[in-house]
């Protein structure tokens, strides 16, 4: 492109956090022999902080499971002593099927969201999100209930590949890794929220279960809301070669940041994406296959196993364990459960620009693996509360890596994909966690159940084994992303920089930016 901003055209500086508005510098002859492509905006370099002052950055299905009048609604079996139950096989079909609608939606949302926009990709999935919620309020026979669960994972699936990539693209650079986190703060808040609130309803009015269903409309509509205000990302239009649109959405997104160069900041753009379809192929399965480890991990290190049937479902095999140890509610389990994601996940928001997204997944991942044979290990031994509170210490110790794991695995989702492909391989990498986790949510019930294998707590043995070797594979495959901008995550790439040396590595990117500043 014969336009690129260039070291030679450098944009206002920004020095030591306070703007200082100049006049452009005029071209020096001995600048430079050959023109050097600019790649990386001076606002990439700020703290966390100056990054905050300067932009001025403004689950209840799982566990309605134990509710008394849904089981009374839906239940089509009886236990031992003739008490009305949810049958298995509906427990398990609406586990997978909204698995499955996740699956969907994230192979197929980045069609719409490319071609038509993050903005009309997110209406959409808030209309799927809406019929869900729509059929679960009206639903009275188990097979309702599942088609509800369909569309609920539709929705959800359509979030998850769409939200971490809109996210991605209007961050600033130093404060992207916290927002991607406050992404899953979201789930998690709603984790704790929605068995708080199911617990006290079990309380009051232990079958009306259609109540907790009914106030998902409040968060339907707040969706809406927000979603009326959020501008289109200036990525996509970029991509689509909307000019006037996309300088129209970075005047209203940064117009009033001092020193911020509309031209040059949507030119940099520009040049990034078209340095990026240059390098497309070279670089495109390593970064696809970074993306989608932790994640992955997340569903290897047991998710199945521990996660959901420890406190989602009360009939679940593995629930008995938890009540051995002294906890007989399933309510108070999952608030338990889910305060310690919602720490673990606000730490890792304070800590993951800090020290790094790389050695946050190492460590956590590892203390999966450490958690799974603990556990594992309890089960060659009787059940007591001394035991009992062993294993509920290091489920908890699980919990806390995996949740970094999750959390972090939507940033990488969001950072290690190439801008252009951001959408695609978002939605690759949720749809690969889904389907192990489809086929570990089949499979985990069958290993717990006292009519198959009967394993009970040595089922961690067998995620202990099946994660080992993707662990060792995440120490030589996973790249290091915080402060990074998109064109030097391009760079290390193409360069081919191993993954554990990437935080240590000065690009050249760096190297131009410091140039155009000193010589401003």
């Amino acid at each position: 492109m014969s336009n690129k901003v260039t070291l030679t055209d450098p944009p206002p500086p920004f020095i030591g956090g306070d703007v200082d508005i100049k006049e452009k510098v005029e071209h020096e002859e001995n600048a430079y022999q050959e023109e050097h492509i600019a790649l990386k905006s001076q606002f990439d370099d700020l703290t966390a902080w100056q990054a905050l002052k300067t932009f001025k950055v403004i689950n209840i299905n799982g566990n309605i499971l134990a509710n008394k009048g849904f089981i009374r609604q839906f239940g089509t079996t009886t236990d031992a002593t003739g008490a009305q139950i949810l049958d298995a096989a509906w427990i398990s079909s609406w586990s997978a099927i909204q698995s499955v609608g996740q699956i969907i939606a994230m192979t197929t949302m980045h069609f719409l969201s490319d071609r038509y926009g993050r903005r009309i990709a997110m209406f959409t999935l808030w209309f799927i999100l809406a019929l869900s919620v729509m059929t679960e309020s009206l639903a009275s026979q188990p097979w309702h209930w599942l088609i509800g669960k369909l569309l609920a994972g539709v929705g959800v699936g359509a979030l998850q590949a769409t939200v971490p990539a809109y996210i991605a693209e209007l961050a600033p650079t130093r404060i992207r890794g916290a927002l991607l986190l406050a992404y899953s703060f979201s789930f998690g808040l709603g984790g704790f929220i929605g068995p708080l609130a199911l617990r006290e309803l079990n309380l009051k009015h232990p079958y009306a279960w259609r109540i907790p269903i009914l106030s998902q409309w409040g968060q339907i509509g707040l969706m809406l809301a927000i979603y009326i205000f959020l501008p289109e990302s200036p990525w996509y239009c970029a991509r689509r070669n909307l000019d006037q649109k996309g300088k129209a959405l970075l005047t209203r997104l940064y117009g009033k940041v001092p020193g911020y160069d509309i031209e040059y900041e949507w030119q940099l753009i520009h040049n990034v994406l078209d340095e990026e379809k240059r390098q497309a192929e070279e670089n495109g399965h390593r970064r696809t296959i970074a993306s989608t480890i932790p994640l992955t991990l997340q569903q290897f290190t047991g998710l199945a196993l521990i996660y959901t049937y420890s406190t989602s479902d009360p009939l679940a095999v593995f629930a008995d364990f938890f009540q051995a140890a002294g906890q007989k509610d399933p309510f108070l389990t999952t608030l338990i459960v889910n305060s310690i994601k919602l720490v673990v996940i606000v730490g890792g928001a304070l800590l993951a620009d800090k020290f790094g997204r790389r050695v946050i997944v190492l460590t956590a991942c590892s203390l999966c693996w450490v958690g799974l044979m603990v556990i594992g290990g309890l089960g060659l031994v009787p059940i007591n509360d001394k035991v009992g509170s062993v294993l509920i210490l290091f489920a908890c110790v699980w919990n806390a890596g995996s949740t970094s794991l999750g959390g972090l695995g939507w940033a990488y989702v969001g950072e290690t994909s190439s801008s252009r492909l951001r959408s695609k391989t978002a939605g690759f990498a949720a749809a690969i966690s889904c389907v192990f986790g489809v086929a570990f949510g089949v499979g985990v019930p069958y290993m717990l159940n006292a009519n198959y294998t009967d394993l009970g707590l040595k089922t961690a043995f067998f995620f202990a084994g099946i994660s080992l070797p993707v662990i060792i594979a995440a120490w030589f495959m996973l790249p290091e992303t915080s402060r990074r901008s998109p064109a030097e995550l391009d760079e290390l790439f193409e360069r081919g920089i191993k993954p554990w040396r990437f935080a240590k590595t000065k690009t050249q990117v760096q190297l131009d930016l410091e140039t155009r500043v000193n010589r401003t």
